[in-house]
């Protein structure tokens, strides 16, 4: 029986900057497929998803495994016959890195301003601002996938151990894709490891942001409050 019949459809429920594309690339590497699908980016040729709207490409209509998801407005819907492999990180540092990739893709600060989205230039207030409120996101996230969801099929995966131990990548593989073999799997954790040390990465530190402004930080662990300190005591 193929391997595709035997693991089961994935999402990778992320909170941005937590891991999702270290995650994707492991998983690749374990299986040595292209499963992975990116839903309000569809890519794939004649996907007859592309013509929906986004909330109407889960799962992925092309039949790939694994597909990505923010889950930015709260509304993924929870199914049995599938798992779940969550990624989050310290909301400080997965905030900080947000906002950074928000200034090299967007060209500017994507923030709320009511129920509209808009984008605003690099500032200290745009920091604080679009902190606020993503610190709002990362309390909502954790509570609905990590601390009110013990289910056997949803995995929790902290981006600080999954970049950093070799068993927590392996747990992480094994949830996923159930049928990879013992080769396969090590063959993929050290050709991960050997990315992450030729590149020189370390987990990022607060002090080094553009802005380090220790009232903002403090705001992010006081609006993420209880779920912050049971998480990141």
């Amino acid at each position: 029986m193929p391997d595709s019949e035997i693991d089961p459809m994935v999402f990778l429920v992320s909170y941005p900057r937590s891991g999702q594309h270290f995650s994707q690339k492991l998983l690749e590497n374990s299986s040595g497929r292209d499963e992975y699908c990116e839903y309000y980016n569809c890519w794939e040729k004649d996907c007859p998803a592309q013509k929906f709207p986004t909330r109407f490409r889960v799962p992925c209509y092309s039949g790939k495994r694994i597909q990505k998801n923010h889950d930015f407005e709260g509304d993924l819907p929870y199914a049995k016959q599938f798992r779940y492999a969550v990624l989050y990180r310290n909301p400080v540092l997965s905030i900080q890195s947000f906002y950074e990739w928000c200034l090299r893709n967007l060209k500017g600060v994507q923030i709320y301003k009511g129920q509209q989205k808009i984008v605003v230039p690099d500032s200290i207030d745009a920091w604080r601002v679009f902190a606020e409120q993503k610190a709002v996101y990362w309390r909502d996230f954790v509570q609905k996938w990590v601390l009110k969801n013990a289910r056997a099929n949803v995995g929790h995966f902290p981006y600080e151990s999954l970049v950093s131990d070799t068993d927590e990548m392996r747990r992480f593989v094994k949830f996923c894709t159930p049928s990879v073999t013992d080769s396969r799997l090590q063959s993929a954790i050290d050709t991960q490891v050997t990315n992450l040390q030729s590149g020189n990465r370390s987990l990022r530190d607060a002090q080094s942001f553009r802005y380090p402004a220790p009232e903002i930080a403090d705001k992010i662990r006081e609006v993420t409050g209880p779920s912050f300190n049971r998480l990141y005591p």
